[in-house]
């Protein structure tokens, strides 16, 4: 392999390392928002279930 292609691919592998270390910083960004939100919801589910339940007793 020449020297400009030892080069190219020494290039080339560096933006494809930090290509997949960004997508891996947003993957677990997005998927640690996703369970945030999912936990809210819940949360919110909950309190109008026992809210529905207290009312339904009256």
């Amino acid at each position: 392999m020449r020297e400009w292609q030892q080069q190219a691919q020494a290039y080339n592998d560096c933006v494809v390392r930090e290509a997949n270390a960004d997508s891996e910083i947003i993957a677990k960004s997005a998927n640690a928002e996703q369970e945030q939100f999912r936990a809210a919801v819940e949360k919110i589910k909950a309190t109008a279930s026992a809210t529905k339940a207290k009312l339904d007793r009256q």
